[in-house]
């Protein structure tokens, strides 16, 4: 009788020791899975910012104005982006600019809007190239883009 009750409660230990141990890797399992799920969201929420944060950018570009849209040279201003641009600011220089048109600002350029800079030079400007450089700022800090512009 005490070597079944020897057995019984050797058995018994193994039995607990056996739970422990899967007790303690099925925590440790839950942990990691716990954790990969973590990074896994937080990852998800800083993709979504990243794809709110560039539809509040703003993507400015400049170009030169078709020649039957005025008599004169002149830029055109677009905002291809999903965010207002704030303090748009256009500099222009080069041979035949005309000196008012060396810096052009405006408060605001929605989405998809255009800003069409007038009277950028003389008529004789045509054929040649002005260094133009733009500057906004936008929700997402700002932008500046620097071009070349030909004008035919």
């Amino acid at each position: 009788m005490e070597i079944a009750a020897l057995v019984i409660s050797v058995l018994a230990f193994l039995a607990s020791v056996y739970a422990v141990v899967y007790a303690r890797q099925s925590a440790e399992a839950d942990t990691s899975m716990a954790r990969i799920e973590g990074e896994r969201r937080a990852e998800e929420v800083a993709d979504r910012d990243r794809a709110a944060a560039a539809a509040m950018r703003a993507d400015l570009s400049v170009e030169a104005a078709a020649p039957e849209q005025n008599s004169n040279p002149s830029l055109i201003v677009r905002n291809n982006g999903g965010g207002v641009a704030r303090e748009v600011l256009v500099r222009a220089d080069g041979p035949g600019i005309a000196p008012d048109a060396h810096a052009r600002t405006r408060t605001t350029l929605e989405p998809g809007c255009r800003w069409h800079l007038e009277f950028i030079g003389s008529p004789n400007l045509r054929g040649s190239v002005a260094e133009v450089e733009l500057t906004w700022k936008d929700p997402s800090g700002g932008g500046r883009v620097e071009a070349q512009i030909r004008f035919e």
